[in-house]
């Protein structure tokens, strides 16, 4: 049962991610699912064919290994190359507010621009 919950709650924070990045998210939802699902059981059937029953863990281990790892690519990998806010920002477009991580907007779907700031010489100093 709190493997079901951890999943649905690790899968959720994937296809979250690679919405605020602005990939797809049935794919990246899809491949961690997928992957987790092959890992897990899929390795513990094999195990289980090889005669190694006390090794199963293993497979276990594996799946989520798949899902952070995911997790990180989307999170890091994902988007690396483009510009990004240091903190929170408002699109240009809709107002909305967005998360720090976020570099496209989820409403309107328009990349974060970053502003051109005030150069020393206007700042009166």
């Amino acid at each position: 049962m709190f493997q079901i919950v951890g999943l649905i709650a690790a899968i959720s924070a994937i296809v979250t991610m690679s919405r605020r990045r602005g990939t797809d998210i049935v794919l990246w939802g899809g491949l961690a699912l997928c992957g987790f699902l092959i890992l897990e059981y899929g390795g513990a059937a094999f195990l289980h064919l090889r005669g190694l029953d006390d090794d199963l863990v293993f497979a276990a281990v594996a799946g989520w290994l798949w899902i952070g790892a995911i997790f990180l690519y989307v999170r890091f990998g994902i988007g690396a190359s483009k510009p990004k806010s240091w903190g929170m920002w408002t699109c240009g477009e809709c107002k909305y507010l967005k998360a720090a991580n976020a570099i496209v907007c989820e409403a309107c779907g328009k990349p974060f621009v970053p502003r051109v700031g005030k150069s020393s010489s206007t700042l009166g100093v």
